[in-house]
């Protein structure tokens, strides 16, 4: 699928919609091992939706992100991407008042937490910094355990 099509077919598409539509056409070309254009578009509908303050949206394309990154071996830059995500998943968790909408809530987000534990366990079989990956995953652990408890 060229730019084009992609330009024509987000002309076509709602404001409120683009960042998710981009986000979709951003898993095809990963899925067909176009890894740079799928970054750039995941990047597109990150800062669409950032703009537009949708924030669910955000973190979902964060997450992507973060995948392709870890995927290309950018470790530092898989990791700020997915602790944006989760710290966007957080700040959202601490605004449900009901119980049960933040067990369901939980349940969508609980794989940024476990990417980003997988992802700083890749990274310290890659790192220098072994002690300080070390440190990052115990506290990451930790969070994701707590977390789970307030739920």
């Amino acid at each position: 699928m060229g730019s084009s099509i992609v330009s024509i077919l987000k002309s076509g598409i709602d404001n409120l919609n683009q960042a998710e539509f981009l986000n979709s056409i951003a898993k095809d070309y990963y899925r067909a091992g176009e890894t740079q254009k799928a970054l750039d578009l995941y990047n597109e509908a990150f800062s669409l939706s950032r703009v537009r303050e949708q924030q669910v949206v955000s973190a979902a394309s964060l997450f992507e992100i973060a995948q392709i990154e870890r995927d290309l071996g950018n470790f530092n830059n898989a990791r700020t991407s997915i602790e944006e995500a989760i710290q966007i998943s957080e700040s959202l968790r601490a605004k449900i008042t009901a119980q049960e909408v933040r067990t369901t809530y939980y349940s969508t987000v609980k794989r940024y937490f476990d990417f980003y534990i997988d992802l700083l366990m890749q990274a310290l079989n890659h790192s220098r910094k072994k002690a300080l990956t070390r440190l990052r995953c115990r506290r990451a652990r930790k969070h994701a355990h707590a977390v789970c408890l307030i739920y």
